[in-house]
């Protein structure tokens, strides 16, 4: 019998020494996440609950570079994150439904 392998999880906690014009920077860039997660959260619920992130990245990618300024790699995380969290929901949903079914 094949045995996978064990996984193990590590959690660090930092703290930053920032300058205070680092901290705005930081800042900025968080809201502006926070904020692009939500317009992709929006269209994709407005398109069904869409959860493909390369759907919904079709339909977000532009507007999360121009309109929240994200950096490449910020944009293709939102949809994907995005499309996770809608997935989850929808599995919950499915096992929830089915679990009623039962009593």
């Amino acid at each position: 019998m094949n045995e996978l392998p064990a996984t193990q999880s590590l959690r660090c906690k930092l703290n930053l020494l920032l300058t205070k014009e680092q901290e705005e920077a930081v800042r900025r860039t968080a809201l502006a996440y926070r904020n692009a997660l939500n317009h992709a959260s929006t269209v994709a619920f407005v398109g069904g609950k869409i959860s493909q992130d390369m759907k919904l990245q079709r339909l977000v990618y532009q507007d999360l570079r121009e309109w929240f300024g994200l950096p490449a790699q910020m944009a293709c995380n939102v949809p994907r994150q995005v499309a996770a969290a809608y997935k989850t929901l929808w599995e919950r949903a499915k096992s929830g439904a089915a679990h009623k079914a039962k009593g």
